[in-house]
Formats: C-alpha cells, sequence, structure tokens
C-alpha cells in the first residue's frame, strides 16, 4: 500500500523542477524561452571555458524575473561603473559640484603688486578643459576667468610662484590594483588635487606600408616640456588595428611606447596619460597671466605632493570655479565610459576629507551603501571606481539589483543616465538593426576576455525591467558575442 499517490511528471514538469534545483529563476513561459536562448549560446565552443552570468529584475518589485550563474563573480569592466555612480548619488547629490579656489597668500600694494604667492587650489573637478564639457569649462575660458578676477583684484605683477596646491588629495592619484600597461594609456589617467583636459594627450605618428618597420613619431599635443618619451612603436600586419600602448605612471618624465599600429600613408593618433596634470596647467597658466600682462616673478609649481606639505591656511579666496552638476558629469561618464570621471567621484564619497581625500574611504563608503540598501555584497571585490582593474569582481544578482534599486529611488532620471542602444556612446552599433533597440538603455563593459551588459528595458508587454549579462574568459571572437548578447536581450524583452 503506497502512503502516497503516484504521480506522473510530465517532460515539461521534469524539466521546470530540473531548472528549480538549478537555481534558475522560472516563472513564466517567456522565461524558458529565454532559458533556451542562453542554454544555447553556453553550448557553443566559444564559451566552453568561459563564464556567463545573468540576473534580470522587475525594477518595481525588484523581484527575481530570470536567473543563470548570477551568484558567479565575474570581472566588471565598466559596468562597474553602475555601482560608483549609484552611490555617488546618494551620498553627493544630484546638484553636488567640484570646487577649485582662486587665491593668494600675502599682501597687494597699491601699485597692483602682489607680495607673495599666487595660489589655485584644486579640488578635484575632472572636467576643467575635458572635451566633453564647452562654455565655462573651455580651458581659455577658464585662464581668461583667473585673469580677468586677478584684474578686479587689482594685482598686475606677482613677486612670488604661481602655485597649484593639492595637499587635499596628494600623490597617491592612480588605483593600486591597475594593470601596468595600463597606467601610461588615457584610459588609465590618474585623478590628481587638480584636472585638466582630460589628463590625456595626443601621439601622432606617420605610417607606413612596411609591416615591422620603426614608425616615426611626428608630434605630441598639447606639448609636454618634462617628458621625454622613447618611441619603439613598429608597422603591424594589415587590419591589424591600434596595437600601441604607452608605458608610464603618474609623475614620472619618461614613457615608453610599444607596439603596432595598422600599415597605411597617413597619419595615425593614439592618446596617452599626462602624468603630471597640475604641473602642465601652472605652466599653461603662468604663460596666459604673461601674455595678458601680468608680471610672475617666480617659477609656476605644484605644492602638496608629500604629505610634509600640508593645506595653506592663510589663503585669501578671490574667485570659486565649478564643476557642471554631478548629474551631467554622471551621464558623460556612463554614455562615453570616462574612467576619470568615476574615479573622481570615488574620491568625492570620502566622508573625512578633512583628514586628506583617501580612495579607501570613498570604497568604504560604497560597501555601506550596498549593505544600506540590502544588497548582499559577498562575492563583492570593489577596487576602483572605473573597473579599470582585472581584481574588481561582482555577480549578475548584485549588478541588477543595484540597477532596480536606484531606479526605484531616482525613477526614469536614473535610467536617463544610460545610453541609447543602437545610437549613442559605447553601445551605438548593439541592437542597431532591431525594431526594438529603442526599449533598451545600456552601459557596456570591456577588455580582453571580458564583454559585459547592463541597463535597463521597458519590454513589449510594458514591464520595466533591470538586467545585467556577464560574459567572462571566452574565445568565441567579439562579433559573435555581441550577436549573441543581442540574442539575449530580444528575449528579455519578450518577458
Amino acid at each position: 500500500m503506497r502512503l502516497f499517490p503516484k504521480i506522473s511528471l510530465s517532460l515539461s514538469c521534469q524539466s521546470l523542477l530540473a531548472m528549480i534545483f538549478l537555481g534558475i529563476a522560472m516563472p513564466n513561459l517567456q522565461a524558458q524561452s529565454l532559458q533556451s536562448v542562453v542554454q544555447q549560446i553556453a553550448k557553443d565552443p566559444g564559451y566552453r571555458n568561459g563564464s556567463i552570468g545573468i540576473s534580470v529584475r522587475d525594477v518595481e518589485s525588484n523581484q527575481l524575473l530570470y536567473s543563470y550563474q548570477d551568484q558567479k563573480t565575474m570581472i566588471p569592466a565598466s559596468v562597474l561603473k553602475i555601482l560608483t555612480i549609484s552611490a555617488a548619488l546618494e551620498q553627493l547629490g544630484p546638484n553636488y559640484k567640484f570646487v577649485t579656489q582662486c587665491g593668494y597668500e600675502g599682501t597687494i600694494r597699491t601699485d597692483g603688486t602682489l607680495l607673495g604667492d599666487f595660489i589655485i587650489v584644486g579640488g578635484g573637478d575632472p572636467t576643467m578643459g575635458s572635451k566633453y564639457f564647452g562654455g565655462e569649462r573651455n580651458l581659455l575660458n577658464v585662464f581668461e576667468r583667473i585673469v580677468q578676477k586677478l584684474g578686479k583684484k587689482g594685482i598686475t605683477k606677482i613677486t612670488g610662484n604661481l602655485l597649484i596646491d593639492i595637499s587635499s588629495y596628494g600623490a597617491d592619484v592612480q588605483g593600486h590594483a591597475w594593470a601596468q600597461n595600463d597606467l601610461g594609456n588615457y584610459y588609465g589617467a590618474g585623478i590628481f588635487g587638480l584636472n585638466v583636459i582630460d589628463n590625456l594627450f595626443n601621439i601622432q605618428f606617420a605610417q607606413n606600408q612596411e609591416p615591422g618597420s620603426p614608425v616615426k613619431l611626428l608630434q605630441i599635443t598639447p606639448w609636454l616640456r618634462h617628458l621625454q618619451i622613447q618611441n619603439e612603436v613598429l608597422t603591424g600586419p594589415a587590419s591589424s588595428g591600434d596595437q600601441a600602448y604607452v608605458f608610464g605612471s603618474a609623475w614620472t618624465n619618461q614613457v615608453f611606447i610599444r607596439g603596432t599600429i595598422p600599415p597605411g600613408a597617413g597619419n595615425f593618433t593614439i592618446k596617452g596619460a599626462i602624468p603630471n596634470p597640475p604641473q602642465w596647467f601652472a605652466d599653461s597658466l603662468l604663460k596666459y597671466c604673461q601674455l595678458k600682462g601680468i608680471e610672475i616673478g617666480g617659477n609656476a609649481m605644484v605644492y602638496g605632493s608629500s604629505p610634509q606639505e600640508t593645506k595653506m591656511k592663510n589663503l585669501s579666496v578671490f574667485d570659486t570655479l565649478q564643476s557642471p552638476a554631478l548629474s551631467d558629469i554622471i551621464r558623460i561618464a556612463n554614455v562615453e565610459s570616462v574612467n576619470l570621471f568615476c574615479e573622481a567621484m570615488l574620491l568625492a564619497m570620502d566622508r573625512s576629507p578633512e583628514n586628506g581625500i583617501s580612495r579607501f574611504d570613498g570604497i568604504e563608503y560604497v560597501y555601506s551603501w550596498m549593505a544600506a540598501n540590502k544588497i548582499d555584497t559577498v562575492g563583492l571585490f570593489y577596487q576602483d571606481g572605473s573597473g579599470l582593474s582585472p581584481r574588481n569582481g561582482i555577480t549578475a544578482n548584485q549588478l541588477a539589483q543595484v540597477l532596480a534599486v536606484s531606479a526605484k529611488k531616482y525613477g526614469s532620471k536614473f535610467e536617463d543616465y544610460f545610453a541609447q542602444a543602437g545610437s549613442e556612446g559605447t553601445v551605438k552599433n548593439l541592437l542597431k538593426a532591431s525594431p526594438h533597440k529603442s526599449h533598451f538603455k545600456v552601459k557596456s563593459g570591456s577588455m580582453d576576455r571580458v564583454r559585459n551588459y547592463a541597463g535597463f528595458v521597458h519590454t513589449d508587454k510594458g514591464k520595466w525591467l533591470s538586467y545585467s549579462i556577464l560574459l567572462n574568459d571566452f574565445t568565441a571572437k567579439g562579433s559573435q558575442t555581441t550577436r549573441n548578447v543581442e540574442e539575449i536581450l530580444e528575449a528579455i524583452n519578450k518577458l
């Protein structure tokens, strides 16, 4: 005699139970369709040795709608910026502005002579002279404003130095877990107390048609008078693309450029990180002041890069320069994936700046933000604000939760910080031919063997969902991974 009646399970029920035991959320038939797409992709030899993590959540309820290996820690690359901007919005607020002070120490004589030093106090503003912001952020406009303010103070001559005070930030400007071959390139630029023109310079080469032959360096712009360059760049094979890297780091005066550029008959430009942006700013401002008839008797110098050089206490401030609002900076940082902007946000989140700005205090705040929003941090390894370090780690589940929590707090305004699929920024070619591309807002992240996408979708059924798709350590070609991600996104749109 049976204690329980015999139960006959259909094939679909058996499949459903198997999926439950595998830890896969399967609330409806559309999710099963998504699962079949993901499983088919996962079987491909290009992903056999890699990892795939996917999580989809309903924004309004934060309910998990679908998951695939969503608890596995994976390298996020630039999608980690989503966590940075979410925490920064709460800690700093969307209207926060970075501040740069202009002032002096000493006395001003009646004849217009400043007996003392002219001082610019950096506040970590990453937008000064940035190509992403025009108007008053244009560097010549910044210089002209400073000169005009000096004139209003009656200063026509300065006996002392032009000092750039970065004492609140110090010399620790690059991520401690960043790879050596990233540090000299524009995307590895440090975040200084004073930043200028995105902390990057252009390096122009003359191409030739002979693979393996040396390439002539034509010029760098802007000119960096302290910098010594050793050019070891060669011509690569046809269609090899940009494989040239700048090896250097912050505060150094020598860089090595190695690798290859594609063959051709024209010029080819790559970008490097300015090793000492405060010094370049100081040199350039001194020249501009002299051009405008303000005599400076001393030198252009950077102050505060060592712990012994503490913040000046007798500063007389005559002007304050402000960055655009944080909300505007976030939009550019996310759509164009600007590492510098997110590293600036991380430092600004330091809750005890009176002891000196520290990236570690910013990192600590991000973890506390996660905990305050009831997002489990087990498996999270947050090493920097931009995602540049390969030692960063996050799960698809954590990332989808961050998106859902922030969207619920800030509504559609948060969604507006993301690029429109098929038309903007780093995802301008994603879903380009899809009739559903307007449904998706996306942040991408990539590095060697890493391709990730995360954001929001307004589905065909009117649902507002957050999603994260993480692909790591695959051998599939880039074109294939893009196609596979598009297949996953199209399936998510049907939920």
